[in-house]
């Protein structure tokens, strides 16, 4: 990701999420494929203090995902 000194904050921003969405776009198809619910999902469940599932399997599946499409966004100066 690179910006110039005229580019604003909010387009910096902007552009920013829009590809942190496209990565979990990426990952919530490949957790649908595998798995039956999204990434996105999976990933609050995992965060539900409440959730009464196996967060050590969910853990697994998540970072299988994550290996699949690991988020890699660097700035350029």
């Amino acid at each position: 990701l690179k910006n110039e000194r005229e580019t604003t904050y909010s387009t910096y921003i902007s552009v920013q999420n829009e590809l942190v969405a496209a990565y979990n776009q990426l990952r919530d198809r490949r957790a649908l494929e595998l798995y039956g619910i999204s990434f996105t999902e999976m990933q609050a469940n995992y965060d539900n203090v409440n959730w009464i599932g196996n967060k050590v399997k969910l853990k697994e599946n998540l970072e299988k995902i994550k290996l699949e499409y690991p988020q890699k966004l660097s700035e350029v100066q």
